[in-house]
């Protein structure tokens, strides 16, 4: 932009150094927009008309409608939690995977690495955020590991005193948009002590814009200030400095911590409801209530102004009576490639970290 506005004024008697261009720029707030990496396919496509307009226009215009329709119920949930402190308006996200070790040398980048999950439940009133950490040989990045991340910050509420809650999240099928997700939140409303209802609604692709966001920004600048990291228990005294006024709350969870969601959305018969076919994909906004038991509500647009229902009344045992068992019963093991690059990158053969400790660490992890 510099080099543009040089360019415009080099015929003039005009002359503007790089310093006081920057400084004029702040002095006016005015920014540059930098471009997210992952751009909407649709928007760009209507954009570039590289399909005939007559066709693309209307499903361009719906899924902007979408958009802005899921922003608008975002911001009247949070303005009733502000007022109500009985009402919940959250958002939780998997922030991307964080690698282990990391450190200035070279020779990391040429060795595979632990992967490390941290998903964020952020409390878009208060501003308040929780992060769910582990790492791959406690847990994968599923829907059932998604779902007791979000279980238990849920229970955290209940046990303040909510009793509506909306959350938002993105539209992954395989860790939020699925049969699981919905199974976890009828089990949860159904054995809360105050918790009545919950709404879950889903952002449109590649539109996920929320406050939650910051919490990764913060956390990944964060981790490139602390230096050397080897550990995942490192992580929590990272995380929780990520920011001062408010520091996050960190859960290290463990395999022992998750459960299995999954089995429990079989046991519901949620997929053999003998209402219409359900495309998961399409859903936009799942509901569930005490005062329904037997019933999944849910809307394939943000639009629409009455729900869909998903019926169990097949189920053999009472919804409520459910019960999710232990997901993992010992840690999970890693590849044997990988095992070997950790334990070589602590020993004394490289200059990465001579700390026995780390080499200790990387030796408990199973492998194949």
């Amino acid at each position: 932009m510099y080099q543009m506005f040089c360019s415009e004024i080099k015929d003039t008697q005009l002359r503007c150094g790089y310093t006081f261009y920057s400084k004029m720029c702040r002095e006016k707030k005015v920014s540059i927009h930098r471009p997210k990496k992952d751009q909407c396919s649709l928007c760009e496509s209507y954009k570039k008309k590289e399909v005939n307009d007559e066709t693309l226009k209307p499903k361009y215009d719906d899924h902007i409608a979408q958009k802005q329709k899921v922003r608008q119920l975002k911001d009247d949930a949070k303005e009733q939690a502000k007022s109500d402190p009985t009402v919940l308006c959250g958002n939780f996200d998997l922030q991307q995977v964080i690698y282990l070790p990391q450190s200035q040398d070279g020779q990391l980048f040429y060795k595979r690495r632990l992967s490390n999950f941290n998903l964020t439940f952020y409390n878009i009133a208060s501003k308040q955020c929780d992060c769910f950490l582990w790492n791959e040989s406690q847990g994968k990045r599923g829907s059932s590991e998604i779902s007791t991340a979000v279980y238990k910050a849920l229970e955290f509420y209940d046990a303040g005193g909510v009793k509506k809650a909306f959350l938002f999240s993105d539209g992954c099928g395989g860790q939020n948009k699925n049969s699981i997700v919905p199974a976890m939140l009828l089990n949860f409303v159904l054995n809360s002590k105050n918790m009545k209802e919950i709404s879950l609604r889903y952002f449109v692709t590649n539109h996920g814009q929320c406050e939650g966001d910051s919490a990764h920004s913060a956390i990944n600048h964060a981790i490139k200030r602390a230096g050397n990291i080897f550990q995942t228990c490192q992580l929590e005294s990272i995380m929780k400095g990520a920011r001062r006024a408010m520091p996050y709350r960190v859960h290290m969870l463990e395999h022992t911590s998750f459960l299995d969601f999954k089995t429990m959305a079989k046991d519901m018969r949620i997929l053999e409801s003998r209402t219409d076919k359900v495309d998961w994909g399409d859903i936009m906004e799942i509901k569930v209530s005490k005062e329904h038991p037997g019933t999944v509500f849910y809307k394939v647009s943000h639009t629409a102004m009455h729900f869909n229902e998903i019926n169990l009344k097949r189920l053999l045992i009472p919804t409520k009576d459910l019960k999710a068992s232990q997901l993992y019963e010992e840690p999970l093991e890693i590849p044997k490639n990988k095992y070997d690059d950790l334990v070589k990158l602590c020993s004394g053969d490289t200059p990465v970290v001579h700390l026995k400790v780390h080499q200790d660490f990387y030796k408990t992890l199973k492998h194949d």
